[in-house]
Order: structure tokens, then sequence, then C-alpha cells
């Protein structure tokens, strides 16, 4: 359902205008096939790793883009009837902090995502998004799915990682596909590490443990 939710965030963010409920009913999958006609995918209606790829590096280009002079916005607070806008808003801001409930309407559950958004962000607490908190909003989401892109392991975020360090495109390729199996996290982004229960086996007799006694 966690991933579920993020796809629809990611399609809301790119411009389809659908429920961000967690169930991958009929409307989710007209919008994922029209996202993958649109990009030149396999239209299947279903999620793969290409998909996956795919939305993320669009969704990373059009979060590099945006801020409060390039893109067509306005100050909105509780109340606001701007439903396409409120509904693209909140998507955002569910992207950020994975609780803010999706909705086209700016009730008093969003006004308090805004609230304890402006809290951490040092701006005034008022719950009105202005031009200065779609800014902290642009800016944090980016920050957002540059994060997600990086644990995707593209062939390209691996080729620059490589340059960096000094290292074989090849050579990490391996790694990732010997000890985490093709993928380098977990969905709460921690590094998918290969548990080797000999080596623990070796390491807990080398400091004077009977690893029997723990079987």
């Amino acid at each position: 359902k966690i991933a579920i939710k993020q796809l629809q965030t990611l399609l809301v963010f790119l411009g389809e205008s659908i429920s961000v409920d967690g169930d991958f009913g009929s409307m989710t999958t007209k919008a994922v096939k029209r996202f993958q006609e649109k990009n030149s995918l396999i239209v299947d209606g279903m999620i793969g790793e290409q998909s996956w790829i795919k939305l993320y590096s669009l969704a990373k280009e059009y979060a590099q883009n945006i801020d409060s002079q390039s893109t067509t916005i306005e100050d909105i607070s509780i109340g606001s009837e701007e439903s396409a806008l409120i509904l693209w808003l909140s998507a955002i801001l569910y992207m950020i902090d994975n609780k803010t409930e999706v909705s086209s309407s700016f009730g008093k559950e969003l006004e308090s995502s805004i609230l304890e958004f402006q809290a951490q962000q040092g701006c005034e607490e008022n719950g009105s998004v202005d031009l200065e908190v779609w800014d902290k909003i642009f800016q944090s989401v980016r920050v957002e799915i540059e994060s997600i892109y990086s644990m995707l392991l593209t062939n390209e975020y691996i080729d620059e990682k490589a340059i960096e360090n000094g290292l074989a495109p090849a050579s990490i390729k391996a790694v990732i596909k010997v000890e985490s199996s093709g993928r380098g996290f977990y969905l709460n982004k921690r590094a998918t590490i290969l548990f080797e229960g000999h080596k623990f086996w070796g390491q807990l007799i080398s400091k004077g443990f009977n690893p029997e006694e723990f079987q």
C-alpha cells in the first residue's frame, strides 16, 4: 500500500489527477498506462523497475526546475477552492512527510500538515502557503526525490559515482548483484547487506563464545 501511494503521488506530481489512497484501481491503472505510452515503455499498467526509474527520473528533472517564479502558483490557505493546486500541494507534502492526507480540498488536516512544515522550516506558522512556503516545499521535495532516485542505482548514477571514486562501474555492479541481489536499499532506505552466517559463527568463536549455546 505504501508503494502504491508513492506511485500515485509521483503521478499527481507529474500532472495526473487521481486519488492517492493506496488502491491500485482502474484510475491508477489508466494513469500508469498513459505514463508508459507517453514515455515509450511497455504499456501493461504494471510498475516494474524501468517504470519506477522513469518516474523518478522525470520527477527529479521536474523538481530541479520548479520554483515560485517559474511555476504558475498562488497563495492558498484553508477554504481555498483551487482543487487541482491543492491536490498537487498535498501530494508533494505526502512525498516529504509520508503522512499528509492527499486531497483536493483545503481543510483542517492539510492546514495541520502545513503548520508542522512551517515550524520545521522556521517560517511564520499561519497555515497559509505563500511564495516563501512554496519555495521551501519545492526545495524539500527536491531533496527527497533526489535521495530516493539515488537508491534506485541506475546505470547513470553508478557511472557518476564510479568516476567520483575512481572505481570501475562493472566492479560496483558486481558488488550490488552479489551482496544485495541487485537492490541496494530496502524501502526504509537502509542499505541491503548480505549476512554471512559462517563469518558470524567464526567471529563469535574468536571472541570466546560458543555459538551452539545461542542456536
